[in-house]
């Protein structure tokens, strides 16, 4: 996964879907969204959508 440069869609769909969700359910609160890739203690990848 740490090769990988760019989110795979399908988690950035997902996550999107999460905000929207969390924004009808808390609508004064700041959403921000990411998706996190973590390997096992080798690192990590991380982006804002």
């Amino acid at each position: 996964m740490l090769y990988v440069n760019v989110p795979h869609p399908e988690d950035v769909e997902q996550v999107c879907r999460y905000a929207t969700d969390a924004k009808e359910l808390l609508p004064d609160f700041h959403i921000r969204q990411f998706v996190i890739y973590v390997v096992a203690n080798k690192g990590y990848k991380i982006w804002e959508v």
